[in-house]
């Protein structure tokens, strides 16, 4: 089990180059407005795209060879890296 700061922390770690390093997360989904969700979508190879702390708990991340940019909640990230997120 990792805690989130815990799994941030590992998130902003770059290289020796000073690139992002890439991690794999299991996510669920979730729409309010569309009343959806619910859905697991494992993600691998994502690199983190924020840089500083967001107090609305969102991250930007974007997984490796893709334009597509991805805005996740902390709070639906269940596994980091195959470790349970608390």
């Amino acid at each position: 089990m990792i805690k989130v700061a815990d799994m941030i922390q590992q998130m902003r770690s770059v290289d020796a180059r000073g690139k992002p390093r890439a991690f794999d997360l299991v996510v669920c989904t979730a729409d309010r407005a569309r009343n959806t969700g619910g859905e697991l979508r494992d993600m691998r190879k994502i690199v983190l795209l924020t840089k500083k702390r967001q107090t609305e708990r969102y991250l930007l991340v974007q997984a490796l060879g893709t334009k597509e940019v991805i805005r996740l909640h902390l709070d639906l990230i269940l596994y980091f890296n195959n470790q349970e997120v608390v």
